[in-house]
């Protein structure tokens, strides 16, 4: 899309942000965070009470509504659907989770399946829990599921800015596919 990037550019729209699509292993994923999960279970890092409950029957929607709304500035399409509140045809959302840990949020993960693959929302954590084992415990928790349920591909939408998470989709091997870019025009008023 160099022709219509060149375009926009010309006429002074900036690009302001990129994504990119990812497609990756299911079980190369899981293999990669299993090692991650039994070093933290190794140094007792992961606590033995953490409630893992299915998004769409959480009487707490708002409370998670406001998460990914903290997160990134608005509600996602796979946050709405995990919750039941968007149409979702043909899509299973059953896997999407939220994990409570002494009955706080602590974070959440909307994922869609459909045939052999699934399609991963943004995985939100609470901001008192970032960098700490919630991260990988989550992933894990969700891709083992996915995987018992004979999910074998994976996809995901990451946002280039986003270090952390395009490291981790070199990590365990993604494909990085298509790249959509986010322009702004400046249209200052002079009058």
């Amino acid at each position: 899309n160099n022709m219509a990037e060149s375009m926009l550019q010309s006429r002074d729209f900036r690009s302001i942000s990129s994504t990119a699509t990812y497609s990756f292993s299911l079980q190369q994923s899981f293999t990669i965070f299993s090692q991650t999960i039994k070093a933290l279970y190794a140094d007792s890092r992961i606590p033995s009470e953490i409630d893992i409950i299915p998004y769409d029957s959480v009487r707490e929607y708002e409370e998670i509504s406001s998460l990914c709304n903290q997160e990134f500035g608005l509600l996602t399409h796979g946050h709405l659907k995990a919750a039941g509140k968007y149409p979702s045809k043909d899509w299973d959302y059953s896997d999407s989770a939220i994990f409570r840990h002494q009955g706080k949020l602590i974070g959440a993960w909307g994922v869609g399946k459909k045939k052999n693959t699934a399609v991963f929302d943004p995985l939100l954590i609470a901001q008192d829990r970032r960098n700490t084992w919630v991260f990988p415990f989550i992933i894990h928790t969700v891709l083992g599921r996915l995987l018992d349920a004979g999910i074998e591909g994976g996809m995901a939408q990451i946002h280039q800015d986003n270090a952390k998470m395009v490291a981790i989709m070199q990590r365990i091997g993604a494909k990085k596919s298509e790249v959509e870019y986010l322009y702004e025009l400046n249209l200052e008023y002079s009058g």
